[in-house]
């Protein structure tokens, strides 16, 4: 007899063909609605689990490879192949997000945008608590559609 995710993977495993993914708690919530509402995702986010939400780096691989699920985050200590060996698990997603300090991954818009990735760039200048925030590089500025394109055309990049 095996652990209770062993024995009851082969049967979670036919019951939906939507990808089942591990999302751990260093992605933006707004992304996680995106799967699950838009892409139709099975998605498990860590955040919502009382137990896991600081869990260990290694207790979210275990976790994810038991319940048969792809890890999607941020952290870019999952690219260590040692501790965390791809040839085990149902694959490991590190997404990048290169501008992420001065709010790019704000820019994910899901429905009625809010936060800062629903202002300008500099929205934040000359406020208190700031004077260490960094402007998001010209290149990336002009790189990302304004807010109200990507809610008028849907989508963040043409196809």
């Amino acid at each position: 007899m095996g652990t209770l995710a062993s024995e009851l993977g082969p049967f979670a495993d036919g019951f939906t063909q939507a990808p089942r993914i591990y999302v751990d708690a260093n992605l933006p919530a707004g992304l996680v609605r995106f799967m699950r509402e838009r892409l139709l995702w099975d998605v498990l986010f860590v955040i919502e689990e009382d137990s896991l939400r600081r869990a260990r780096d290694i207790e979210h691989f275990r976790l994810a490879m038991q319940l048969r699920r792809t890890l999607v985050t941020l952290d870019q200590d999952f690219l260590d192949d040692d501790r965390f060996p791809p040839a085990v698990c149902g694959g490991i997603i590190v997404l990048s997000a290169p501008h992420e300090a001065a709010g790019m991954v704000g820019r994910i818009v899901v429905g009625k945008p809010l936060g800062p990735g629903g202002e300008p760039f500099d929205y934040w200048v000359g406020k208190p608590g700031t004077s260490d925030w960094h402007h998001v590089p010209g290149a990336a500025r002009s790189a990302f559609p304004s807010v109200r394109r990507i809610m008028a055309e849907h989508r963040v990049h043409p196809t």
